[in-house]
């Protein structure tokens, strides 16, 4: 069985800590530090093919200009991979190649931090 979650964007302005309820549990991934910017950064974040198998894209829109981070976590919120670490990207769609080769099936988290703004798209591999 495969459980697609909702995608989830939160400003840590207002949060501070991010979180995932599953269907059993509360997971808490990390702290986030207090951001005072007001614009919303990442207006649309998607994984396509969800599930997938081995690789799979991250489809990402971000309206301005902002350094990103991008970690995937598995469903007990550990880290498992760092995809893009304090990187800037320009406006406009993005497509970041997510390979899951090395890690077994189950559900994962992927997190980007853009500016301070969370989004968490929640995907699931199987093998």
């Amino acid at each position: 069985m495969y459980i697609n979650f909702m995608s989830i964007t939160m400003n840590a302005k207002y949060l501070k800590y991010i979180f995932i309820i599953s269907l059993s549990s509360i997971i808490f991934l990390s702290g986030c530090s207090e951001s005072t910017n007001n614009k919303q950064n990442i207006t649309r974040a998607s994984i396509y093919p969800n599930p997938f198998s081995v690789k799979g894209m991250l489809i990402l829109y971000l309206e301005n200009e902002n350094p990103v981070t991008i970690t995937i976590a598995d469903f007990y919120g550990r880290e498992v991979k760092k995809l893009i670490d304090n990187e800037v990207f320009p406006s406009g769609n993005k497509i970041i190649n997510i390979d899951m080769t090395f890690q077994s099936s189950g559900v994962y988290s992927c997190i980007i931090n853009c500016s301070g703004e969370i989004t968490i798209v929640n995907f699931s591999v199987y093998k």
